[in-house]
């Protein structure tokens, strides 16, 4: 389990908000966690008012596995 340079964070950050259904709490939350599936990606997602597609959720994570 790698940690992120502070630089790192920030540009996973910036990517992550690219994605439309992402936004920037969220973007700081999937930065921390760094969830490696969709189960713990749709954790982070649980409390909104919106699921996201298969696809979706794929999307943030081929962005999150780009900085493992």
């Amino acid at each position: 389990f790698a940690v992120l340079s502070p630089e790192e964070s920030r540009e996973l950050v910036d990517e992550l908000l690219d994605i439309e259904k992402v936004d920037e709490r969220t973007a700081h939350k999937i930065a921390d966690l760094r969830p490696l599936d969709r189960s713990e990606l749709r954790a982070v997602y649980a409390q909104e008012r919106y699921s996201l597609s298969g696809e979706e959720l794929d999307e943030i994570l081929n962005v999150v596995r780009k900085y493992d």
